[in-house]
């Protein structure tokens, strides 16, 4: 998934993004981001992949992992809308994806409510927040199929 741009016009453009907060526990992610890149851990006894978040396999309860950069594909598994925050503004989706490699990730969508369905086919895009950084979001798919 490497070469994806490291700053993509949103398709909500008038959408203000929320700053994601860098910790040193999501250092990783935001460097992976500004490389364009989506990663994940994935286990080093039973090679299964989970999200930077999660200490410890599910699979095996091995805590050691590789950091891997992932497709940055997957399928919306379901999806909502938090209410605009301001008057006037618009309403900001947010949803599971189920990625390829496996894991569910929770992230905004850079879609209008309107055109999102459950099942449909996502790729992440990397969003500035308010703070500067980038990070990981989901829009549908240009093409149909993964």
């Amino acid at each position: 998934m490497t070469g994806r741009s490291t700053e993509v016009t949103a398709v909500t453009p008038a959408r203000q993004w929320t700053s994601v907060t860098r910790t040193e526990s999501s250092e990783p992610m935001f460097d992976a981001a500004a490389r364009g890149e989506l990663i994940l851990k994935r286990c080093v006894c039973c090679r299964k992949h989970r999200l930077p978040r999660k200490n410890v396999c599910r699979r095996c309860g091995y805590a050691d992992a590789d950091w891997v950069v992932a497709s940055g594909d997957g399928i919306l598994v379901t999806w909502g809308v938090h209410p605009a925050r301001e008057r006037g503004a618009a309403d900001e989706p947010f949803g599971l994806v189920e990625l390829l490699e496996g894991p569910w990730m929770e992230s905004a969508l850079d879609a209008a409510p309107d055109d999102l369905r459950v099942g449909q086919v996502m790729t992440v895009a990397f969003v500035r927040g308010l703070e500067g950084d980038l990070y990981p979001v989901f829009r549908i798919a240009a093409e149909d199929g993964i």
